[in-house]
């Protein structure tokens, strides 16, 4: 029976694989030893970012002479077409991030102006005497006017407990305004002006932590490769100083133009200068730390209860002119929707070279206006992976997830009430395998299930159930029988 299991949790395994990948390695030289994950604190760092970025000035322009003759009507006409337009732009914005035990926080705001004029000449001339020639002119103008503004917020009051809030939201102003002059229909003119705006507060509790160790992987890394060099090692307080250095990797790229540059510069400060004793070929050595295939390597669980709200408000005037006569047109959208969401999120290293993750995610929408259709949706989603590194870059990743969809519609009047039930599960493999310059083998094997059951309600019931099943598999293999450099 244990045989039976073992061989079906291994097929498993080779099914599922979503990325499988070799290549030389020197590996970890203690696999078991993953203290240093369990240890490792978020250091206190951050970047921020101000800038203005402009489209600049776009200008264009076309002109069209066509001739054409009718020889069935004994007719001949000539058409010119002249068009140019105009573009400008301008977006300052301005970008912050905050990392470090106590709190997390992300900050993106932005505003944008955008000009558009568009001109164009359109003449027809008919040699016919019995036709009049046609001519027409248009115009228009486009102003648009954007701020956005994004940011959340994590503020840890203990080890286990945590207060959550994020805000979103955009308006956006537009301008437009349209001319046409032709013999045919005489002056039009059309002005419009929109307005639409969107927010999107929530605000939740959390239990428990979760913390990015891939940079703590990246120093072992570093270590590894740092001992073949030099015949020296790391040590356990160096290689937790260098995991703070590689997390703040980010703000290097957000600050330098050349960012690698600056980053080894205070990385050799840190380790007391000992890269100066490596030579320049075993530098880039250590830098190729950074393009070794970890994975995303987290650990910890956490819990997350949080309310959200969604208000969207737009609105369109338009009035046009023909010939005297005016129209107006006015039109106002408003959404309201209140969503609850529980997220749970569980990461266990079981050694540098095994992780595993379950993720549950569930949540619940209710619309606030009369107008939408739906009553209620409901969202659940269950997922599992195991991570499994055979050295620096091959790893098995194993992944399976399901989730369930369901929401009802409002009875109406001529509109039935429908509930509806969903539930879907997908399997999917990516198989990369390659001997460096020599071969390479390439696969993919993907199963996915599909259910849903449809109850309609009018007079009587009407019950509606349906299964589909889907499945792909791919291959493909290359050898090189010869390749030379010149």
């Amino acid at each position: 029976m244990h045989m039976r299991a073992l061989f079906y949790f291994f097929t498993f395994t080779l099914l599922t694989s979503t990325a499988i990948q070799a290549q030389e390695s020197i590996g970890y030289s203690d696999s078991t030893n993953f203290q240093q994950l369990i240890d490792y604190r978020l250091p206190n760092w951050g970047y921020s970012q101000f800038s203005i970025r402009s489209g600049g000035l776009s200008l264009s322009g076309r002109n069209i002479t066509r001739e054409r003759e009718d020889q069935r009507n004994n007719s001949i006409d000539e058409s010119t077409n002249t068009s140019f337009s105009e573009r400008f732009s301008i977006n300052p914005s301005y970008n912050r991030y905050e990392e470090s035990e106590l709190q997390i926080l992300r900050l993106s705001t932005s505003f944008g102006f955008t000009n558009r004029i568009n001109h164009s000449e359109n003449e027809i001339i008919e040699y016919d005497i019995n036709s009049d020639d046609r001519s027409a002119k248009t115009n228009s103008n486009d102003n648009n006017f954007t701020h956005s503004l994004a940011t959340n917020y994590s503020r840890y009051l203990n080890d286990s407990f945590f207060l959550y809030g994020s805000f979103n939201s955009s308006i956006n102003y537009r301008f437009s305004s349209y001319e046409s002059n032709s013999n045919e229909n005489g002056i039009r003119t059309i002005d419009s002006k929109s307005r639409s705006i969107n927010f999107y507060p929530s605000v939740g509790i959390g239990f428990g932590r979760v913390r990015n160790v891939t940079n703590v992987l990246r120093a072992i890394r570093l270590k590894e490769r740092y001992e073949v060099v030099s015949g020296q090692t790391l040590g356990a307080s160096e290689i937790l100083n260098a995991a703070d250095q590689f997390t703040r990797f980010q703000s290097y790229q957000q600050t330098f133009d050349r960012p690698e540059k600056y980053f080894w510069e205070d990385l050799n400060s840190i380790l007391e200068n000992k890269l100066d004793r490596l030579s320049a070929f075993d530098l880039f050595y250590l830098s190729d730390v950074f393009d070794e295939q970890l994975g995303s390597r987290y650990e910890g669980a956490d819990l997350l209860f949080n309310v959200d709200y969604r208000y969207n408000n737009s609105l369109l005037r338009a009035e046009e002119e023909l010939d005297g006569s005016r129209d107006e047109s006015r039109n106002i959208s408003i959404e309201r929707a209140a969503t609850v969401k529980l997220d749970a999120n569980f990461y266990k290293n079981l050694t540098l070279k095994n992780q595993i993750h379950i993720a549950f995610n569930n949540s619940g929408m209710f619309p606030l206006e009369r107008a939408n259709n739906y009553e209620w949706q409901f969202r659940s989603d269950l997922e599992f992976n195991w991570l499994y590194v055979i050295a620096d870059r091959w790893h098995v990743n194993n992944y399976i997830a399901s989730s369930f969809n369901t929401f009802s519609l409002k009875e109406r009047e001529r509109i039935v009430s429908i509930k509806s039930h969903n539930i879907n599960t997908s399997i999917s493999s990516n198989l990369t395998y390659f001997i460096e310059n020599r071969m390479g083998i390439t696969g993919n094997l993907s199963f996915g299930n599909d259910y849903q059951y449809d109850r309609q309600f009018l007079t009587t019931s009407t019950i509606d159930t349906w299964n589909r099943f889907d499945w792909n598999f791919q291959l493909g293999v290359i050898y090189y029988f010869n390749r030379n450099l010149f």
